[in-house]
């Protein structure tokens, strides 16, 4: 084998993209010629002492932990449905939320003041609100005093501190 080809295979050596086949042939060849007649080549097995006597398995098998987001690469990926079945929850209620509002009556009849009261029964109930409002007026009125006295005490207090 020439020594550019084995340059080659050297080089898919150390980038990992040899067959197991490649690294036979390299072995194969590194055991003939290990005298060290390239010194470059030489070069690249010289890290490895034992290189000659590396046996790769093909029945290697990786196992991860449970809680990695590696997904094997023969799986085919699942679509996620929660997502759809919450944006279709959200449609249909907003789609019911919309029908209801369509199905209430738009023409309510509201009665006017002079259908259902009369004229005598309106001043009548202005007059009662008037005085309760009047009479609660009267009442406040009080609590106003009591401040004011709070007022003079707080005067003489400050005159009595100077």
């Amino acid at each position: 084998m020439e020594s550019k080809e084995i340059k080659i295979l050297v080089q898919k050596y150390w980038d990992g993209k040899t067959t197991p086949a490649e690294e036979a042939t390299l072995k194969a060849w590194y055991i003939d010629h290990a005298d060290g007649t390239d010194p470059e080549t030489a070069r690249y097995f010289s890290m490895l002492g034992n290189f000659a006597t590396l046996k790769s398995d093909p029945n290697i098998s990786f196992e991860l932990p449970e809680n990695t987001p590696v997904r094997r690469i023969n799986e085919p990926s699942r679509f996620n449905y929660t997502y759809l079945s919450r944006i279709a929850a959200v449609l249909i209620v907003a789609m019911g939320l919309t029908l209801i509002w369509k199905m209430q009556p738009n023409n309510i009849n509201t009665a006017t003041t002079e259908e259902v009261y009369t004229q005598e029964e309106i001043q009548q109930s202005y007059e009662e609100a008037k005085s309760a409002l009047l009479l609660i007026a009267s009442k406040l009125n009080k609590g106003k005093d009591a401040v004011g006295q709070l007022d003079k005490f707080s005067e003489t207090k400050q005159r009595i501190s100077k």
